[in-house]
């Protein structure tokens, strides 16, 4: 008996102690802009990463996009270095469009850590207009995804619980369970999606877990291609 519940105990440490941050890497996006379109706007912008300023070289990318996703590219971002005291650098975008109202929001690509970065906010196309100066860019910054995840399992249920920190910005979190850490967060592995920063499986069916934040219509970390999430384990008792 003792050896038994001294086993579980080594099992549970070690299911608290670990913590998996996986990776899908791919080579850059070739995202290509459609043409056609009658009309273009400009959208002048610093854009952050996790609180760090995110420019140009070094193969990072900027691009806005129509509705209809990475297919629906509408510009690629120009780097406009710093010319202090002036200015500092920001992203120059001529954005093409055909008509107003549509919706646009952005994408980067940051070739550090090969990965795809959703960002907020998303604009309405608007003919001829221009949003932000060099003087005074639109902030655009992508999503933290969450931090501090933990995982803790119940002794008497063995059903598992996450945690994870709170993510300014982020109004939902989704979770995704899948039996490998190298699973694509995907609908089929998708779990559940919720307002708080706990969950529970009840189901307690998968060995691994990967959690996004949302602000229900951008999502941290996570794009068509590009994957990059914390992942905690639980070993199924």
């Amino acid at each position: 008996m003792f050896n038994q519940n001294k086993g579980f105990l080594i099992r549970f440490v070690m299911l608290l102690l670990v913590l998996i941050v996986s990776y899908a890497h791919c080579e850059p996006p070739s995202w290509i802009i459609i043409s056609g379109t009658e009309y273009s706007m400009v959208v002048i912008a610093s854009i952050s990463l996790f609180n760090e300023d995110f420019v140009g070289g070094d193969g990072n990318i900027a691009a806005a996009f129509g509705s209809g996703g990475e297919v629906d590219c509408r510009s690629i971002g120009l780097w406009q270095d710093a010319n202090p005291p002036y200015w500092d650098g920001y992203w120059y975008f001529t954005v093409v469009g055909d008509a107003s109202g549509e919706e646009i929001s952005f994408k980067i690509y940051n070739d550090s850590s090969d990965s795809v970065y959703d960002c907020t906010p998303k604009f309405f196309f608007s003919i001829n207009a221009t949003f932000g100066s060099p003087y005074d860019p639109i902030e655009i910054f992508a999503l933290y995804p969450p931090t501090d995840i933990s995982i803790t399992v119940s002794t008497i249920t063995h059903i598992p619980t996450i945690t994870w920190s709170s993510v300014e910005g982020a109004n939902s979190y989704y979770i995704y369970s899948f039996d490998t850490p190298s699973s694509e967060l995907s609908a089929s592995t998708l779990t559940a999606h919720i307002t708080g920063t706990s969950w529970s499986d009840t189901q307690h069916t998968k060995n691994f877990y990967a959690v996004t934040s949302s602000d229900d219509s951008l999502y941290s970390s996570k794009c068509l291609k590009n994957i990059k999430n914390d992942t905690v384990n639980k070993d199924n008792p």
